[in-house]
C-alpha cells in the first residue's frame, strides 16, 4: 500500500506508537499485541487499521496455531523510517567528527569498542531479564541486530567459516562512513565471542556481511 503523503510518527504515549515499536522487534499477531500492550483486541484490530491505511504497517504472513491461523503485521520501510527522526544527523555527526579527529586505524578501533560497549550492555541487562540470552549464540546475534534495526538475515559456511549477513542497522552510513561497518562487527563479535570482520558490500542496498572466524 502507498503511505499517505506526510504521515507522520504517532504520538509517542499513544497506542499506536506503542504498536509500531514491538512490530519494529518481530512481526506479530493480533492477540500477541494486545496480551504485551494490554489492550483489546478490538482496540489493536483499529489501531491498525490506521497504521496499515497509512502505509506504515503491513500484513507480514499468517502464523499456524491449534485454532484458525492468525495474521502477523510488520512495520514497513516507511513505519522504521519514522524512527530515525534526527538520529540520522546524529550519528553523522559522530562520524564526521571521528573520521576528522582520528587516522583510519584509531577511528576502527574506537568504532568496535563502540560496539562491544553495547553489546555488553545489552548482555548485562538480559541476565536478570525474561528475555535473557540462551541457546544458539548466531540466532541470538541476528535477533539483537534486528532489534537495532536490521533486517532478516542468514548464516551460509564458507571457507572462512561462519558467514552472518544481515541487513546493516547502520546501512544508510556505511558508503561515506566505513567505520559504521566496524561497530556492527565489534557489537557482533561481542555477542559470538568468536574474531569478526566485516565483508560489506559497497553496491546496492546495504548489505553487512560479516566473516566470523570459528577456528
Amino acid at each position: 500500500m502507498t503511505p499517505v503523503p506526510g504521515a507522520k510518527r504517532p504520538s509517542p504515549d499513544s497506542s499506536a506508537a506503542a504498536i509500531m515499536e514491538r512490530l519494529r522487534t518481530r512481526p506479530r499477531t493480533v492477540p500477541e499485541l494486545a496480551t504485551i500492550l494490554s489492550l483489546s483486541g478490538p482496540g489493536v484490530r483499529k489501531q491498525l487499521a490506521g497504521l496499515l491505511q497509512e502505509g506504515l504497517a503491513r500484513e507480514a504472513g499468517v502464523r499456524p496455531g491449534r485454532g484458525r491461523p492468525a495474521t502477523t503485521y510488520e512495520l514497513t520501510e516507511a513505519g522504521e523510517a519514522l524512527f530515525r527522526g534526527h538520529r540520522i544527523q546524529i550519528l553523522e555527526s559522530i562520524f564526521a567528527a571521528l573520521d576528522a579527529g582520528a587516522g583510519e586505524e584509531e577511528n576502527s578501533g574506537l568504532m568496535r569498542d563502540a560496539g562491544a560497549r553495547l553489546a555488553r550492555r545489552i548482555l548485562e541487562r538480559r541476565k536478570s531479564s525474561p528475555d535473557r540470552i540462551d541457546g544458539d549464540r548466531f540466532q541470538t546475534a541476528m535477533e539483537l541486530l534486528k532489534e537495532l534495526g536490521g533486517r532478516e538475515g542468514f548464516r551460509q559456511v564458507g571457507t572462512d567459516g561462519e558467514i552472518l549477513g544481515i541487513a546493516c542497522p547502520l546501512g544508510e552510513y556505511s558508503r561515506s562512513y566505513p567505520g559504521a561497518c566496524q561497530f556492527v562487527a565489534g557489537f557482533t563479535e561481542e555477542l559470538l565471542g568468536l574474531p569478526v570482520e566485516p565483508r560489506c558490500p559497497r553496491t546496492g542496498e546495504p548489505m553487512c556481511v560479516l566473516a566470523v572466524k570459528t577456528s
